[in-house]
Order: structure tokens, then C-alpha cells, then sequence
């Protein structure tokens, strides 16, 4: 997806990857002129409620599978009903500095 945020985590040993489209992000949070990088940190600073989100679809086996490089990976679709009907998100991102050793509670990447 073209500016989409990636989020990708392990439940077990599966990977997961999710994609957040840009519009989805702007619209739920009505602004029309966020950065890539700003999204970014909205989807980091609300990664605990979008994590509640996709596993909850996980877990009812909402997921389809994709082959890469060898490997087979579940993809999760986060729809804008999703982002609606799950956990608030907020627009307040915290500032953590990298040296002071934030470390969320599940291992997770953002691309």
C-alpha cells in the first residue's frame, strides 16, 4: 500500500503484519496534512490499542496468508471500521528519548 504505516509483530511464532493506509490515519484523526513521519509516531504512540485491534481479528482467524521469500506470513487488514469500533486511539504522542530504554511490551516493527 502506498504510504501505508507497517506494522509487523510475532504472535507465537508467526509473523503478522498489518498496513494502516494514510487515508485512514488522516481521517481519523481529520487532519489532511500529516507527514509519513508524523503518522508514524500516531501509530506508535497508539500501538498497545491497534495491537488490542489485530488480535482480536487474529484470533477469530480474520487473516489471510502471504508467501515470502520462502516463508508464509498472516496478514492482518485493518479496515477504517476497525480504527472506529476499537480502542480510542490518541493524538497526544509522547516524547520518549532513545536512550531512555523504552521498550514496549511485545516484540514490534514500524515501517
Amino acid at each position: 500500500m502506498d504510504d501505508a504505516i507497517t506494522i509487523k509483530a510475532d504472535y507465537g511464532k508467526e509473523r503478522v503484519v498489518t498496513e494502516i493506509p494514510r487515508e485512514f490515519l488522516d481521517d481519523y484523526f481529520r487532519q489532511r496534512s500529516l507527514t509519513n513521519e508524523q503518522r508514524r509516531k500516531l501509530v506508535e504512540s497508539n500501538i498497545e490499542a491497534l495491537a488490542t485491534t489485530i488480535t482480536q481479528k487474529y484470533d477469530q482467524g480474520i487473516w489471510g496468508t502471504e508467501h515470502r521469500f520462502g516463508s508464509t506470513i498472516r496478514r492482518v487488514v485493518i479496515t477504517m471500521s476497525d480504527l472506529r469500533a476499537g480502542p480510542r486511539l490518541t493524538d497526544i504522542c509522547p516524547v520518549v528519548e532513545e536512550r531512555a530504554g523504552f521498550q514496549p511490551s511485545f516484540p514490534v516493527e514500524l515501517n
